[in-house]
């Protein structure tokens, strides 16, 4: 009888949407309907690939709606594998105890870890006594725990698979079923060193039969093995628009059967939505809008933009604004104009945003430049280049300023994106140009140490890696 587990991911409870405009039950509702989804399944188990809180410091309310929803699977006797993802846990490196921590040792879910020494990971079975472990055998399947690994995704990853082929290795005969749990998402669409590419992770192949992945927020499957189920309820607005492609609005779980009646397992995945609150993505055109008049015209026309798209008091909108218009001087505040469709229209809340696509330089720059066609972000990396080339940094070439603008691009998301300040400094210590950096300052130094060595120091820059700890020190 082949084995069946609901995989889900990031629910973030405890989110503040919208200025806490969104109710924090939809959060929760999402939750409940996987669980209620999993008993009615009558799966064999639940796999929860990271982020199920938003932060490290939830309050308690948000603790409780995550005991609320567990218990119906902990009294079932279903279990439920965790791992803990970026936002459950301070940093990377943080031993503090965590709220999943809690529930893991409170009997809610087991939590799969393997932490990292500088000799490598630390990966041992799980002990029931000390609900403690980084994998266990369950119904003829071992299940893995690698969770977030940051920055050095793929090197910890590899040095995972090494340690899962010592381990087979030792075993005789055919090795058990697999299902790893990471949190980790494809750098195409996260953008971020600790991503990695469509095929980085085929190391793991000969591993592991099922990749339960969480971290982005895109449902995907990858050769029917990685999959992402996406989250379950829109964290960020422009979330509406994720759906599996071809699948309408498939989004939020992925229900995983494994048949292990042949020689090989055998897998069969579907990813499903999970109801969430309606949330209506509008574009709202600007060209044309001018004079003193230009925010009551604005106001008129995303009136009769939000009635057409028929919202009702339940629904969310996200209006993108392009065209042509200087949000400025027609003294128009995006906030206080989400305000006033709130109040004007029956929906939940509304959030409206500058469109990068086909939007002038003149929304909210306090700059007129019409019909350029530049971006936003196309006019920032240009600023920052701008910036560099008036005064690079010193060492840097001039052939390394485009990598570095697109750095400082990355790193400007990266803040935006709220991610740990440990992981944007691990991921900084690892660009190439900082590497280089590093390796020329290291250099210099050894120079200045030894003045009769200068020519080892100069074969040193141009021959060995700079760690990571090196680079942070320069």
């Amino acid at each position: 009888m082949p084995l069946t587990f609901v995989h889900c991911s990031d629910l973030h409870l405890g989110r503040e949407r919208l200025g806490s405009k969104l109710p924090q039950g939809d959060l929760a509702a999402a939750l409940q309907y996987i669980v209620d989804f999993t008993i009615r399944q009558e799966a064999d188990g639940l796999l929860l690939a990271g982020d199920l809180f938003d932060t490290p410091n939830i309050q308690p309310q948000h603790l409780g709606n995550a005991i609320t929803c567990l218990t119906p699977l902990k009294e079932r006797g279903i279990p439920v594998f965790a791992i803990e993802g970026n936002h459950d846990r301070p940093s990377l490196s943080a031993e503090a105890p965590t709220w999943v921590r809690y529930l893991n040792d409170q009997g809610y879910l087991q939590l799969l870890s393997i932490p990292f020494t500088p000799a490598g990971p630390v990966i041992t079975e799980w002990d029931p006594a000390s609900r403690r472990g980084s994998y266990l055998m369950y119904h003829g399947v071992r299940i893995i725990g690698a969770g977030y690994l940051g920055a050095g995704t793929i090197r910890r990853m590899q040095a995972i698979a090494a340690y899962l082929q010592d381990m087979d290795s030792e075993c005789p005969g055919q090795r058990p079923p697999t299902i790893l749990l990471l949190h980790a998402g494809p750098e195409y669409l996260v953008h971020e060193g600790g991503g990695f590419d469509r095929d980085s992770l085929d190391f793991l192949r000969p591993f592991v039969d099922y990749l339960a992945l969480g971290h982005i927020h895109k449902p995907m499957i990858l050769n029917n093995w990685a999959v992402n189920p996406g989250t379950a309820e829109n964290i960020r607005l422009e979330e509406a628009s994720y759906g599996l492609s071809g699948h309408g609005d498939a989004r939020g779980l992925a229900l995983l059967r494994l048949d292990l009646a042949g020689l090989f397992p055998q897998i069969a995945v579907e990813i499903l939505p999970v109801p969430r609150r309606p949330v209506q993505l509008l574009r709202q055109d600007c060209s044309g809008l001018t004079g003193s008049r230009a925010g009551e015209q604005l106001k008129t026309a995303l009136l009769a933009t939000a009635r057409n798209a028929g919202v009702t008091p339940q629904t969310v909108i996200r209006v993108e604004l392009s065209g042509e218009l200087n949000l400025q001087r027609a003294g128009i505040d995006l906030a206080e104009l989400a305000g006033f469709l709130e109040k004007e229209l029956p929906v939940c809340a509304a959030e409206l945003s500058m469109g990068t696509s086909d939007l002038s330089v003149g929304i909210g720059s306090g700059l007129e430049l019409p019909g350029t066609g530049e971006t936003r972000e196309a006019i920032e990396r240009q600023a920052i280049m701008d910036i560099l080339a008036a005064g690079p940094p010193e060492f840097v070439e001039p052939q390394q300023l485009p990598d570095l603008t697109e750095l400082f691009m990355q790193l400007k998301e990266a803040v935006r994106r709220e991610e740990p300040a440990e992981e944007i400094v691990d991921r900084l210590a690892r660009h190439s140009v900082v590497q280089a950096l590093a390796r020329k300052y290291t250099a210099i130094r050894e120079e200045a140490a030894a003045p009769g060595n200068a020519a080892v120091a100069v074969g040193k820059e141009s021959s060995n890696d700079c760690t990571p700890d090196q680079a942070k020190e320069y």
